[in-house]
């Protein structure tokens, strides 16, 4: 055997050496390894749907929102395209996005008035270069696509600007600002690297609580607890808690079964080592000593028939 050959990030799986062709166990230690790998590994990746369901949900009320500071006057994407030319479709982003209609309101930071441009993105057609000069066209906005892949905006002077709607609707059903990494909440693509974004971490005032900013407004915070209680596409329509009380009760569920075959088995190995000690728990020596006295017994009666034999010889010899 080639031992231990690693796929990846896949499965540990065992091969003859010099093939690529992964060996399968009916039984013993390595079947059960294997089936153990296999059930942790479909509940890792349950585990990871969830956790990139809750990335993509709270990221996207992040970015749909407007810090306790208020509008941005500058803003650089956090996930980089593959290339601001391509269809986003095609631009190797961790999460995907679907066509979508975005809200860029601009605001007077001397007067507050705000002004609201809607913007309609197909990533299956517009590259970043196209979202760019979308959000570009909006007045007292500029917006470029640079050739390392990040969205970089920012407001002329006197202005800013956010993707939140103040009336409240929801906007960006398409998930297009979380994918590309507008003001993230939580960085990472799966369980194993979700984690609070250095910005948030450092200054939980960075949190998109509000829909206009400055303090006293928490409807966009109302958004974030909402997720808890709507159920998500991504996760079969359970709400996260619930997806994630089913997962626990599943990995029970699995280790009460594996514990059940381990007693199973377990019991029927004891039965057996007993059988095994009962047969080759045998005396040699007293077996040799009984095999001896059937030996003396028989060569006994076979003098005795000898003997008798004789006698019988002797009185026919007198008869005649």
């Amino acid at each position: 055997l080639d031992g231990a050959v690693s796929r990846g990030d896949g499965p540990v799986q065992v091969a003859y050496q010099g093939t690529s062709e992964p060996l399968t166990f009916s039984g013993g230690e390595l079947s059960g390894l294997a089936d153990a790998q296999a059930v942790i590994g479909e509940l890792q990746g349950e585990l990871d749907t969830l956790a990139r369901s809750v990335l993509a949900g709270f990221n996207q009320v992040q970015a749909t929102g407007v810090p306790l500071s208020g509008p941005y006057t500058s803003l650089t994407t956090a996930n980089p395209v593959s290339a601001p030319d391509v269809p986003l479709s095609e631009a190797g982003l961790a999460f995907p996005p679907g066509a979508t209609e975005i809200a860029v309101t601009v605001t007077d930071l001397t007067t507050g008035a705000t002004t609201e441009t809607r913007i309609t993105i197909d990533p299956d057609r517009d590259s970043l270069h196209d979202v760019a000069a979308a959000i570009g066209g909006v007045g007292n906005v500029s917006a470029i696509a640079g050739p390392d892949g990040l969205l970089r905006i920012s407001g002329d002077a006197g202005y800013g600007f956010d993707f939140a709607a103040r009336d409240e609707s929801v906007t960006d059903p398409g998930g297009l600002l979380s994918a590309l990494g507008v003001s993230p909440l939580f960085t990472g693509a799966g369980a194993a690297d979700m984690r609070l974004t250095t910005a948030i971490d450092d200054d939980p005032n960075a949190i998109a609580a509000g829909l206009v900013g400055g303090s006293g407004d928490g409807r966009n915070a109302a958004r974030f607890v909402q997720l808890d209680q709507l159920g998500r596409a991504d996760l079969d329509g359970a709400p996260p808690s619930e997806y994630f009380a089913a997962l626990v009760a599943s990995a029970g569920e699995s280790a009460r079964s594996a514990e059940r075959q381990s007693e199973t088995s377990h019991s029927a190995l004891e039965s057996l080592e007993q059988r095994r000690a009962g047969i080759s728990g045998v005396s040699v020596e007293e077996e040799v000593a009984s095999m001896l006295g059937y030996q003396r017994a028989f060569e006994a009666a076979a003098r005795f028939l000898q003997i008798v034999d004789e006698l019988s010889d002797e009185l026919m010899s007198i008869v005649r």
